[in-house]
């Protein structure tokens, strides 16, 4: 929610703050992505040797408090500062947190655990649509911030007191590592060896590219083109993703915990065949001039966009070792929101500023029409990536249990 809530109010604060359309993608996009991505890394460092329950729990209080704080912004420099604030609070909560549910879960039933995970951020993103459209309008920009702001920190206090804290391959019956996993570089390193994990994060990252990218400027096309207010925004999308994407995330999740019981590169095959349906959907959308023919072939590609979350999220937390799954996580999410977050948002918007002098008002729909190619790239990585997905499995397995097997 707190992430999503800058997608509806994009076009408030352009007309607040006087600014084009490259710095609101910079807004949305790099300047969060940038310190999420790379403060995730040493944090989860953090989160394979101490209590993932405290990292979450500090995560989302500061997450929550900055974007509070974004509301009491008087400059645009002091926007961009906060939503960074907003980046480095949710830096450490999403490796932490999967490392507990494959702490949780077994591998035939992790990706479905992932995949109710990701309902989360589903229904964060329709809150963000219809909390953010409606207290845009009642109460300006300011007041959606703040608003959107202070449910975390009571959600921290919840998970503070509810959640308990697994031992570290529990779900696995793989003895816990009696090492640590070494400093930042040699940890990449032994990541980067993994030739399957590797493709898969590349792929993801596209993947991501594509699915964040169309999503942030979404409510901005539809203020734009058809001069939609943002409560009314709030109130189509809002439902509608949050169902789609909450359907496409339980999905996949599901038909991969079947699938994978066939044959494990399932977990990269399934998101390739959705990316591929995505493509022309999201194309009909861009291309039509009804609302109503755009907000629906868009939810039908956005369900099928989100596919590639859960598979791949499950299958690292079974490529990497024991010891580094945190920061397996880190670095696929780093590179995942770098190019999705960051770079995504970014480039449509520069594309939009671009065009404009030749497409006008008509410019960011052309924008997103010319970014819709790369649904189709992630795909050729995902089938790279199944070329080693189960020998590197395999290995991973013996490496576990090499110490010998809990009880």
């Amino acid at each position: 929610m707190d992430r999503q809530i800058i997608g509806v109010l994009l076009q408030p604060l352009k007309e607040a703050f006087h600014v084009s359309d490259t710095y609101l993608g910079f807004l949305s996009g790099l300047s969060f992505a940038l310190f999420y991505v790379t403060l995730g890394i040493p944090i989860a460092a953090v989160s394979d040797r101490r209590s993932r329950r405290v990292i979450i729990t500090l995560s989302m209080t500061v997450w929550s408090a900055m974007t509070a704080i974004c509301g009491f912004a008087r400059t645009f420099p002091q926007l961009v500062l906060a939503r960074i604030g907003v980046g480095i609070g949710e830096a450490g909560f999403t490796p932490a947190a999967f490392t507990v549910i494959a702490d949780y879960f077994p591998r035939a039933r992790r990706a479905g655990a992932m995949a109710i995970f990701g309902v989360g951020p589903m229904v964060g993103i329709m809150s963000g649509l219809l909390i953010g459209g409606w207290a845009a309008e009642r109460f300006g920009w300011r007041g959606a911030f703040w608003i959107a702001g202070t449910p975390g920190l009571v959600f921290a206090l919840l998970v503070w007191a509810t959640v308990k804290e697994p031992f570290r391959g529990m779900a696995d019956g793989a003895a816990p590592p009696r090492h640590a996993a070494g400093n930042l570089l040699t940890s990449a390193v032994r990541l980067w060896r993994i030739r399957s994990f590797r493709w898969i994060a590349l792929g993801s990252g596209l993947s991501s590219f594509a699915f964040f990218g169309f999503s942030t400027w979404m409510p901005a096309l539809l203020a734009r083109s058809y001069h939609m207010p943002p409560g009314h925004i709030g109130r189509i999308l809002g439902p509608i993703f949050g169902c789609a994407g909450a359907l496409g995330t339980v999905a996949s999740g599901y038909l991969t915990d079947k699938l994978i019981l066939r044959d494990a590169r399932w977990s990269v095959w399934l998101p390739s065949l959705a990316a591929v349906a995505a493509a022309p959907l999201a194309a009909a959308a861009f291309a039509a001039h009804a609302p109503s023919a755009t907000i629906a072939l868009y939810a039908c590609a956005y369900f099928f966009g989100i596919f590639f979350s859960a598979p791949t999220s499950s299958i690292v937390q079974s490529l990497v070792p024991l010891d580094l799954r945190a920061r397996g996580s880190a670095w696929k999410l780093l590179v995942e929101n770098l190019l999705g977050l960051g770079l995504g948002s970014q480039a449509i918007g520069y594309l939009s500023d671009r065009l404009a002098p030749i497409a006008g008002n008509d410019s960011l729909r052309r924008a997103m029409m010319f970014a819709v190619p790369a649904f189709l790239l992630p795909p050729i990585l995902y089938l790279l990536a199944a070329r080693y997905i189960q020998e590197d499995a395999g290995a991973q397995r013996g490496d576990d249990h090499r110490g010998g097997l809990n009880p």
